[in-house]
């Protein structure tokens, strides 16, 4: 049986006194090429000589150096940056950072980098009533996404072909690019739309992430309409609530690629930031 470790990361290999990355946690994606992390140093390890190695692992746990630093642990507490790293984390790769200190080594993450901006997409979204049989699915939409303040629409023309809108309640800061926390996904062949909640893990041996997908159950509604189907999902199924000005991160694509864990930034689909006005 496979062990997983969730939330925050540390796999520790000796028990001994450490610095620590206390910031950002476990799960953070960068969005520039200049990753910092916070240290705190303990008394017992002051004036010892702290030494780190950025890692990226692929999908198949093959680690490759990126970045090494060392320095000699005076103060109680400093930033530790690596500039200028340009390998992005899609899928199930990821960045680590091992730290040695006295021979005993441990290792911080996962971390993700994406340094592309992500768009702001305002123009797909409109405030919207709860007439179900009004929505705005227009004959040559795709899709069409909607909101008031009990929650959002996602209208899927059911002619159009297979889609998944993959939603970021945490806002693009916690989450990777290749993960969604939830999942709309439309099957054309069998016109069924399904809710779905991947959630995530690190096999401990290999340092690999785990995707696991499974039905998202809830308060959701499913309408047929005009054009298609709408599925209304309330912002508390989200663990959202309503705030003019809120961002979530938000994207579409076709079911034709094995997501998320197979998931990249070169896969068409449209990708950014929803805003609520």
């Amino acid at each position: 049986m496979q062990k997983y470790l969730a939330t925050v990361m540390v796999l520790s290999f000796l028990a001994t006194s450490f610095a620590e990355l206390y910031s950002p946690d476990a799960w953070f994606s960068f969005r520039r090429d200049t990753l910092s992390f916070s240290v705190g140093v303990s008394a017992a390890d002051s004036g010892k000589t702290v030494h780190y190695e950025l890692q990226h692992r692929d999908e198949r746990g093959r680690m490759t150096v990126l970045a090494t630093q060392s320095r000699r642990a005076i103060d109680s507490e400093w930033t530790l940056e690596f500039a200028g790293i340009r390998r992005e984390t899609v899928g199930q790769s990821a960045l680590w950072v091992q730290e040695k200190i006295d021979g005993n080594s441990r290792v911080f993450g996962p971390y993700g980098l994406i340094r592309t901006p992500l768009s702001e997409e305002t123009d797909a979204i409109v405030v919207f009533n709860d007439d179900v049989n009004n929505f705005p699915l227009g004959a040559d939409d795709r899709y069409r996404i909607a909101y008031n303040r009990n929650g959002l629409f996602v209208g899927i023309n059911t002619s159009k072909g297979d889609l998944t809108v993959s939603l970021d309640p945490a806002n693009s800061k916690t989450a990777f690019l290749a993960f969604a926390n939830r999942i709309v996904r439309f099957n054309a062949e069998q016109q069924t739309l399904e809710f779905l909640f991947p959630d995530r893990s690190v096999e401990q041996k290999a340092m690999v992430i785990q995707y696991r997908v499974r039905d998202w159950e809830g308060d959701m509604k499913v309408h047929n309409i005009a054009n298609g189907k709408l599925a209304f999902i309330p912002w508390h199924e989200m663990g959202m609530l309503f705030e003019t000005g809120r961002r979530f991160g938000f994207m579409v694509h076709g079911n034709n690629f094995n997501y998320p864990a197979k998931a990249s930034r070169h896969t068409p689909a449209t990708w950014g930031n929803l805003i609520l006005q």
